[in-house]
């Protein structure tokens, strides 16, 4: 008696191939991490925060994972809520690209960058040459933000600009970087404080007097303490501002001395009666870099903004 076998082939199920995202929903979703509550997002986007609750709620329903922990105070970004703002981020920046790079072959070069800056680079060479290349291509709108180098950094490795720039001391190794400009800090006094009339000065001579903090945390204050500390002495800042404008008012008032860009310096010099004279540590002559996440992987615009502000520093004086 012959037994008949019958194979049965069970196939898994496959998941059903994910929809496409729509790129408002994800620019959206970016607003919120980035704000840290729908209610400011909403402000930013000028849309009800409740058309943004609704989509981001469809886009949790699309991923299938929950993407935000919705709180009275805000929201707090999930461990898959991180991985999706990273894809969010680099999917509308490809976009952009695209668009970019295609409408070069009928409008010429066009698009919206962002760069972030340190205040030394805000307040001395950064603008003019913004202002040169944006009317040599009037369709490219470039937005300058002002940041300590810690969140200079931070913004280009998360995709948050296209362009940082910095003094090279902060940690960009790991980032596409060229040399930017170079610029000598010095220190700015009244005319009748006791080293006004020195030609040139060194660090630990200017630790005897009160210092104006310009920008707590930033890489120049806390290069000034670790100097300090390491000639075994303290600096002592009297006052604590966020603006160069701020600190020159201090210093021409004879609250406290300031270290500052010496071009900085010459630029208020000619509306305040104070002094600039430079240090002559070494660490005083500043080395400053341009760089990105990801040269290849910029927009034509980016690309020849980058292009244009380290080759302009290369041919200046």
């Amino acid at each position: 008696m012959c037994s008949v076998v019958t194979w049965i082939h069970f196939v898994p199920d496959r998941p059903e191939p994910m929809r496409h995202f729509d790129p408002q929903s994800l620019a959206l979703f970016i607003a919120v991490c980035d704000q840290g509550s729908i209610a400011a997002a909403a402000e930013q986007m000028a849309i009800v925060p409740s058309a943004i609750s609704k989509r981001m709620t469809a886009l949790e329903d699309q991923v299938g994972v929950r993407l935000l922990i919705r709180r009275k105070r805000g929201v707090v970004v999930t461990p898959a809520g991180e991985v999706m703002l990273r894809a969010a981020r680099e999917t509308l920046s490809s976009m952009e690209r695209l668009q970019a790079e295609l409408s070069e072959f009928s409008h010429g070069l066009q698009g919206n960058l962002r760069i972030l800056a340190s205040l030394s680079a805000v307040c001395q060479f950064l603008p003019s040459q913004i202002s040169q290349f944006m009317k040599e291509h009037p369709r490219v709108q470039v937005n300058l933000e002002e940041k300590i180098s810690a969140l200079i950094t931070r913004g280009i490795e998360e995709g948050r600009a296209d362009i940082g720039l910095c003094w090279e001391n902060a940690r960009t190794h790991h980032l596409h970087h060229r040399h930017y400009h170079t610029d000598q800090l010095g220190l700015v006094v009244k005319p009748d404080h006791p080293l006004a009339e020195r030609h040139q000065l060194r660090f630990e001579e200017t630790l005897a007097y009160d210092h104006v903090e310009i920008l707590p945390g930033s890489l120049v204050s806390l290069t000034l303490q670790r100097e300090a500390t390491l000639l075994g002495r303290a600096i002592r800042f009297r006052v604590h501002v966020t603006t160069f404008d701020a600190t020159f008012r201090i210093v021409d008032s004879g609250l406290a001395v300031a270290v500052v860009p010496m071009d900085a310096a010459g630029l208020y010099a000619k509306a305040m009666d104070i002094r600039a004279i430079p240090l002559v540590d070494e660490w005083a002559t500043r080395r400053f870099v341009a760089f990105v996440r990801d040269l290849d992987a910029l927009s034509a615009p980016a690309r020849h903004l980058f292009d244009y502000l380290t080759e302009s520093a290369s041919s200046s004086p």
